[in-house]
């Protein structure tokens, strides 16, 4: 399997509740978001989270 990601073989470990696919996977194809929009759901997930937490 082609492994394209933006996250580190060393730190896989930290991740285990993202699914890893294929590239070729429709799962994997980048959806066409802009880099304000991927900060925004991330900002998004981290509220989300904190209150999880909280």
């Amino acid at each position: 399997m082609t492994r394209y990601r933006h996250i580190a073989d060393d730190d896989l470990d930290l991740f285990p509740h993202v699914g890893r696919v294929h590239s070729w996977d429709s799962r994997a194809v980048w959806d066409g978001h802009t880099t304000d929009a991927q900060y925004e759901r991330l900002a998004t997930a981290a509220r989300t989270r904190a209150r999880w937490v909280w």
